[in-house]
Formats: structure tokens, sequence, C-alpha cells
């Protein structure tokens, strides 16, 4: 989708014109109102206003939201919103950072800005492990035994074992 000139809807709010296009394919949705919503979110999360997108100035912004967005590559629309949650949080994250490294900031605002990044940066992790978890892949571990000795008068099971089984052994 590529944004165009914004129209002006029936209730005033503008409602830029949208054409298809891949990169915004990656939203996790086919649904073009849903994918606006998002890309919408994303122009907020980036300090950019309706005005700038009814004014064309949004382009470059839509280019960097898809290149992030492509990357996180959601598969669904629940994938979808939680990537552009990670993309307002990496947002606002480094806009906290900016801001406790400006020359003309003091000590009471480094440290308010600096407790913002932190906090910022916790809940980008959480929201990693987050869709980490709706893929599968969440705090999975696999072992793999190469090699076993059983000695004289021990025991070994080979092949699957599934916890919780009923054993026919005496109680």
């Amino acid at each position: 989708m590529v944004v165009k000139a914004a129209q002006i809807s029936d209730t005033g709010a503008a409602k830029p014109k949208i054409r298809r296009n891949s990169k915004f394919k990656s939203l996790g949705t086919k649904d073009t109102e849903l994918q606006m919503q998002f890309l919408l979110e994303s122009f907020g999360a980036m300090g950019i206003t309706a005005e700038d997108v009814i004014a064309g100035k949004a382009m470059s912004g839509a280019k960097r939201i898809g290149a992030a967005i492509s990357g996180i590559d959601p598969q669904d629309e629940i994938q979808g919103m939680l990537a552009i949650q990670l993309f307002a949080t990496h947002c606002m994250s480094m806009e906290f950072s900016r801001r406790a490294m400006h020359h003309e900031q003091r000590g009471d605002g480094v440290d308010a800005n600096v407790a913002r990044v932190t906090q910022f940066m916790k809940i980008f992790l959480e929201q990693v492990a987050c869709l980490q978890k709706l893929r599968g892949r969440g705090s999975q571990q696999k072992v793999v035994v190469e090699h076993v000795h059983v000695h004289q008068g021990g025991q070994a099971i080979v092949g699957a074992v599934t916890p919780g089984g009923e054993g026919e052994g005496e109680s």
C-alpha cells in the first residue's frame, strides 16, 4: 500500500488514499482498512501527524515502517498488532534516549529519561518473547543425548519418554 494525498471524509477526518503495495502485505493482514489502521498507528509512534500525512510528508516514514515490520514478518493480525507495538516501543525508547543525551538536559531530566528508556526496553524484550511464544519458539529447550554408558546392572530407556504416563509397576 502506498499513502497518497489524503481526502477528507464525511466526519471531517483525514483518510489517506492508498494503493496496494507489496511492502504492506507484511502487516499480517490482507484487510486494507486494518493495514491503514496499523500504518496510522505507526505514524503516530514516529511523531508523524495527520497533517503530515495530508501534506504528503509521510512517504519516507511509510517506507521505514514497511522495512521494520517486514523484518518482524507478522503471520496474522495478532502478530501484526504486536509488530506495531514493537515498532512503537522502539521509537519511544529511542526518543527518550535522545532526550536523555540532549546537551541542555539537567541531571534530573537525564535520570527521568533513562528510567523511561529502561522501562521501554524491558517492554520491548517482553514483546519479543511474546512474539516468539506466539510462533511456538518461546523458551523451548531441546536436549540431545549423543552417548550413554549403561553399566552392568544398570537400566536405560531408548526412545521417546513422555512424562505423566501411568506405569505398570508396584505402588
